[in-house]
């Protein structure tokens, strides 16, 4: 419960959530892979995001 809130029915406090570049490009990747179901190139994943192809190589 928020700490302010004196009820339990109190509305829910908005939150943002950051992500670093790193843990974007993962998530988008993950995503990549499930919509695309089976196995894939590092190059089809950089030619289908805004993506660089060498960060990917280096990251993964």
């Amino acid at each position: 419960m928020h700490p302010e809130c004196k009820f339990s029915l109190c509305p829910p406090v908005k939150r943002l959530m950051r992500l670093s570049l790193f843990t974007d490009d993962s998530l988008r990747v993950l995503i990549f892979a499930a919509l695309k179901g089976q196995s894939f190139s590092i190059s089809e994943v950089a030619d289908g995001s805004r993506m660089n192809r060498m960060l990917l190589v280096h990251s993964s």
